[in-house]
């Protein structure tokens, strides 16, 4: 896998090629899985644009919420537990219940 300069930038900086690495195959997991979702979502479900961008930028708020607490966590090893989690988070955010609804 070849790291964009940004990140190559990153890791010559921190020292730390090996965990900046893994960083990046973690945020590109998380970027293709949240296309993915994206694409199912618009040709599979049907759903409007705005339906799509809710439902993406929620995963994508997830995503952020598992950065800060497990930045290696893989989206495909997310635990009910860090689901519950982040909807507590969510909740301390001061969304909307629609909001936290949609999340739901």
């Amino acid at each position: 896998m070849r790291l964009p300069v940004s990140e190559w930038n990153c890791c010559r900086a921190t020292r730390s090629f090996q965990s900046c690495f893994r960083r990046t195959i973690f945020g590109s997991m998380w970027e293709e899985t949240i296309k993915d979702f994206g694409r199912y979502l618009k040709l599979e479900r049907s759903l409007s644009d705005n339906s799509v961008e809710g439902y993406v930028g929620d995963v994508r708020k997830l995503r952020q919420f598992v950065d800060l607490r497990q930045p290696e966590l893989s989206p495909h090893k997310v635990s009910p537990k860090d689901l519950r989690d982040f909807l507590q988070y969510v909740n301390e955010l001061g969304m909307s219940a629609h909001s936290q609804a949609r999340i739901l």
